[in-house]
């Protein structure tokens, strides 16, 4: 059971995405494709999963044509996509137990109460609809979606986005034991961490995948830095030093509280059932259109810096430094430039 993509084209309104793009995944590997923001990543896992239609070339699940016969070809699909598709206001566990009854009739509530308990979802969070749940919570949701089917092919995008160190070697854990059950794994990320989990690695780079050489990277470590007081231009000075090769920057998910805040100051009620609160990067402008809401449909406000300031680094080291036994000499030089070092970890892989 494999993953075949032939000539794959694809393009929106003034912007081609994909380029005769050839990929193959064979059963019991994990294959890696890194690319920056808007390189079309999420693209290609919609293509594979059937969300969008390809405007060239072929794609087969399975040895099933996915545009020929779509319905069988998703039967042999699990996705974990970026940003979850579940409708907002139902509540984890019920979402879960309609999607995973598709492949598994005979989960029960139980199960499925068990799977998301394991990833370290509250028992308080499981009462709440999605739309209620913070970013990160909501990546465990969807990512429970791996664990209660069955199927030869898995499609990942960002699957570990938000998650603590903890989830971060379960999921990592996951994705080996499929491995080894001889499944067709496709990873998708912009983190070169994925480079720990990956047979083969592709860089998905204007349209086209080439190659990249694991080896290169593989022995260089990662840590996981929270902190508070972040300044954009703190990201330049910190990779100045020598023990750094690299920071990736996201901002910390934000705790139930902290929504309930922001939305009281600007005079919206949080507990209103027509609250809905959406993260995004970019334009809200384009995502409105795209869902056919004009901008009196919603109201887009700015993450106050207080809360912005709040994030997670991803820090890549030398190969030097990934051999230090300790980590007091990072944790001297975030807070050397007024940081509050809240975690500071070594992601296992």
């Amino acid at each position: 059971m494999n993953i075949v993509v032939e000539q794959l084209d694809k393009a929106f309104p003034g912007r081609s995405i994909l380029h005769h793009l050839d990929l193959r995944v064979d059963a019991g590997e994990i294959v890696g494709i890194i690319g920056s923001n808007a390189s079309g990543k999420s693209t290609l896992i919609q293509l594979l999963s059937g969300i969008l239609r390809p405007d060239h070339g072929h794609i087969t699940i399975a040895g099933v044509d996915i545009v020929q016969h779509p319905a069988r070809a998703k039967r042999a699909i699990t996705t974990v996509y970026q940003e979850t598709l579940f409708s907002q206001v139902v509540r984890p566990v019920a979402v879960l137990l309609s999607y995973a009854r598709f492949y598994n009739p005979r989960l029960s509530t139980k199960d499925v109460r068990k799977v998301l308990l394991e990833l370290g979802i509250l028992e308080q969070d499981l009462r709440k609809p999605l739309f209620k749940l913070s970013g990160g919570t909501k990546k465990k949701v969807e990512f429970a979606k791996c664990l209660l089917g069955d199927t030869p092919i898995y499609l990942f995008d960002e699957p570990f986005t938000g998650f603590d160190a903890i989830s971060r070697k379960m999921g990592y854990n996951t994705l080996k034991r499929l491995r080894a059950q001889g499944k067709a794994i496709l990873l998708c990320d912009h983190e070169q961490r994925v480079l720990r989990l990956s047979d083969r690695m592709l860089k998905l780079q204007e349209g086209h995948l080439a190659p990249i050489v694991i080896e290169e990277v593989r022995q260089k470590m990662q840590v996981e830095a929270e902190v508070k007081g972040w300044r954009e231009e703190l990201k330049e000075e910190l990779e100045k030093l020598s023990e750094v090769e690299e920071i990736t920057v996201q901002t910390a998910p934000l705790s139930e509280d902290e929504v309930a805040a922001v939305l009281q100051k600007a005079g919206i009620d949080p507990g209103a059932n027509k609250t809905k609160v959406i993260y995004m990067d970019g334009e809200p402008d384009k995502l409105l259109e795209k869902l056919g809401l004009s901008g009196a449909a919603a109201q887009v406000m700015r993450t106050p810096d207080k809360i912005s300031s709040h994030v997670i680094l991803t820090i890549t080291l030398t190969e030097e430094a990934s051999g230090l036994d300790n980590l007091d000499w990072l944790r001297g030089a975030l807070t050397t430039q007024g940081l509050e070092v809240l975690r500071l970890e070594r992601i296992e892989v």
